[in-house]
């Protein structure tokens, strides 16, 4: 009975439990369904704030940016994706260092493609709803720093084209790594 009371007291502390954190993360997008063939696998960044509600319970806003790569044989300039979000993210509450986390947000998913010489000097620019869920391990390295990584899965439904449009869906599995700060 001795031992318990000092292993939860030696229990570090995650960001997530302590207030608001600051994460900033770099991803991998991979395109899957109708965006595997305008897409090729892309990096991007996420920086993320978040407020703790309950232990383990976070809200969470992030930004991400995509510079899209684009697949052969895709016409069109330079191409970004970018999405503001907000969400909710669960931090498991299990004994150690080691943790298990789930997320999901809800936001606004924009794709940005700058045609000044390739189509015209046409701009295309689409935007829609969009989520995300993901899942994978947060480890606590001090009382206010963790590393995380995360495999999630994008989805986003949008018109696009110039002249016509056309509904595709863009999806993406998106692999982040990042450090999370607690201020």
């Amino acid at each position: 009975m001795l031992l318990l009371p000092a292993f939860a007291a030696a229990e570090p502390t995650t960001p997530s439990a302590r207030g608001f954190s600051v994460r900033t993360g770099l991803a991998l997008w991979q395109p899957r369904g109708d965006a595997r063939s305008l897409a090729d696998t892309s990096p991007g960044v996420r920086p993320e704030v978040s407020y703790a509600v309950l232990p383990g319970l976070a809200i969470t806003g992030a930004f991400d940016w995509v510079i899209v790569d684009k697949a052969e044989g895709v016409g069109g300039g330079d191409a970004y994706f970018y999405a503001l979000s907000v969400g909710a993210r669960y931090t498991v509450p299990v004994p150690g260092r080691v943790r298990p986390v789930v997320a999901a947000s809800l936001g606004r998913y924009s794709v940005h493609v700058d045609c000044a010489s390739e189509c015209g000097g046409a701009l295309v620019h689409d935007d829609a709803l969009g989520a995300r869920l993901e899942g994978g391990l947060a480890v606590a390295i001090t009382p206010w720093l963790r590393a995380q990584a995360t495999l999630g899965y994008s989805h986003a439904r949008m018109d696009m084209g110039v002249l016509t449009t056309v509904e595709r869906d863009l999806d993406a599995l998106v692999f982040d790594m990042g450090l999370c700060v607690a201020l």
